[in-house]
């Protein structure tokens, strides 16, 4: 499960810059649902899912040089603030640059004093 979601996440979740939330978008409201209800088995809990960008907004496709209309609406969930943490913990992300982002984000808030898969001194409660 958490091979899954950190697949997941890595490929569809991002760590914004400035709000330091965790998002993940997808068209497929029911995915991300699920993906919901497999984080809160680990005691993540998240938002959503909320539109992000409606069907029929153009985007410009750099490589191709064109104006394109999105098919389908795009949906958003991210993690709660007072699960950043244990997210970090528990999934975290492989890839490096979304790693790191998440890390500053944690050090900066001075929640982040152990690596990853690494025992906490104070251990995070049972659910």
């Amino acid at each position: 499960m958490r091979s899954f979601l950190r697949g997941f996440f890595d490929s569809e979740g991002f760590v914004e810059k400035n709000k330091r939330k965790i998002f993940c978008y997808n068209t497929d409201t029911k995915l991300l649902e699920y993906v919901q209800r497999l984080l809160r088995t680990l005691g993540v809990e998240t938002s959503g899912p909320r539109i992000s960008i409606r069907r029929g907004t153009p985007f410009f496709d750099k490589k191709q040089g064109k104006t394109y209309k999105r098919r389908k609406d795009a949906y958003y969930i991210y993690v709660k603030v007072k699960d950043r943490l244990r997210f970090y913990r528990l999934i975290g992300f492989t890839i490096q640059r979304k790693r790191q982002r998440l890390e500053e984000c944690l050090k900066r808030r001075r929640l982040l004093d152990t690596p990853p898969n690494q025992p906490s001194p104070n251990p995070l409660p049972h659910h």
